[in-house]
Order: structure tokens, then sequence, then C-alpha cells
């Protein structure tokens, strides 16, 4: 937790306290917990300029003098350190896992944090720079992307068409499975896919002759019988 938050943490438990309620004690407690070297200057500074609104508040403007002692203490301070780590991290953000649109999300969190032009030619550097070569050569070749929105535009639709590619080629490159040896073939494959689930086979006929001799005529034994065959 920074010093600004936890100060603001301590006052809003202390909210009923003379010096919670007096913007101009509260500044002046708030500098006096600020310690070191490189911030006595802008301590002392604020000082003088806490004395002059005091003794003229037209100086002001109608703001408080917490809320532009708390700006210029960002700017001063928070910001300038959240800035430069920010800059230090996109020096090294790269795409990772194949997420591209973590990439992207991270990208402009930390450009945003940097207070950096997104659409600046050297923060487009910066975005290709981290997006595998491949992805980074197939934008720039298809689409030539020359603002931010263009090049999230170009990765999210040149990775969406990889991932196609990809499966396709898995597809591709899926072995046969091998017929497995012994099976019998013909019309008892059938019979044999059955086997084992409780089914007994159904017995076939042998294949009628048309040539055989029709021999249902030796078993007549009336004379009716005998006319008729």
């Amino acid at each position: 937790m920074d010093f600004l938050t936890a100060f603001k943490q301590y006052m809003i438990m202390n909210r009923d306290s003379a010096i919670a309620k007096d913007p101009y004690k509260k500044c002046a407690y708030f500098m006096g917990r600020i310690r070191g070297q490189k911030t006595r200057g802008w301590v002392q500074r604020n000082y003088d300029w806490l004395d002059q609104v005091e003794n003229d508040p037209v100086k002001l403007y109608g703001r408080s003098p917490w809320k532009i002692l708390e700006d210029d203490f960002k700017r001063s301070f928070v910001d300038y350190a959240q800035q430069e780590k920010a800059h230090n991290d996109l020096q090294k953000l790269r795409m990772t896992g194949g997420n591209i649109n973590k990439y992207i999300s991270e990208f402009q969190m930390l450009g945003h944090q940097a207070h950096m032009d997104l659409d600046d030619p050297a923060a487009l550097r910066l975005f290709a720079r981290g997006l595998p070569q491949s992805l980074a050569d197939s934008c720039i070749d298809l689409d030539s992307p020359e603002s931010f929105e263009q090049w999230r535009n170009s990765t999210q639709r040149q990775h969406r068409s990889w991932l196609k590619k990809q499966a396709l080629h898995r597809n591709y490159d899926r072995p046969v499975p091998p017929r497995p040896q012994g099976l019998p073939q013909g019309r008892w494959v059938g019979l044999w896919q059955n086997k084992g689930q409780g089914r007994a086979p159904v017995p076939r006929l042998p294949p009628c002759n048309p040539n055989a001799m029709d021999t249902s005529a030796g078993k007549a034994t009336t004379e009716e019988q005998k006319k008729k065959f």
C-alpha cells in the first residue's frame, strides 16, 4: 500500500477529528509525515504555498487546499513512479501462451499508466515487437496497420486464422486406424459385430438353385394330389 492511500484511510477512520475536518490542518499533517532528502524541497515549497493560500484564499480558485495538494503529490511522486514502472513493464511485455487478447489488454493498461499515446509510431513498434514475429509479419503483409485499433483488429483476425489452420492440419495428420486382423469378411461381418451383445446370429438358408429338381411330387399320396402335381 502506498503512502497516500494509507494516509487517506487513516483520515477516514478519524474523520471526526479536527485535523480531518480542517483542510489546512490536514495538509500540514500530511506534509509533516513525509520524510526523506528527496522530498524535502517539495514539502518546503508546499508549506510556503499553504501559507499563501491561507492568507489569500482567492488563490485557491474555489478548490479545496487538500485536493490541490493531493493532485500535486500524485504528479510529483505517485504518477511519476507508476509511469516509470509502466514504461519498464512495456519494454518486457511479450505475448505468451498464444493468448492475444490478454496481451492486448495488458499493453493497453500499461500504455495508459505510462501516459503513452497508443497511436504513436514508437508505441506501435513496441506493440509489434511483443508479438511473435510470424504474427507481426502477417499483420504487416496482409493489413499494413497504421493505428493501435488497426493493429489490435489485425492481430486478432490473423490469430484466429492461424488457430483454424492448426486445427485443420491436425485433422489431416491424424492417422487412419488400421483394420484389426482376423475379422470375418462378407455377410458374416454383421454377425461378428453383434458378438457379445446378447443376440444370437440369425441362421440363413443356402441360396436357391433354380435348376434343382422339384421333389415335392414324390410326396403325393391321393389321386387328387397326383393330378395336381
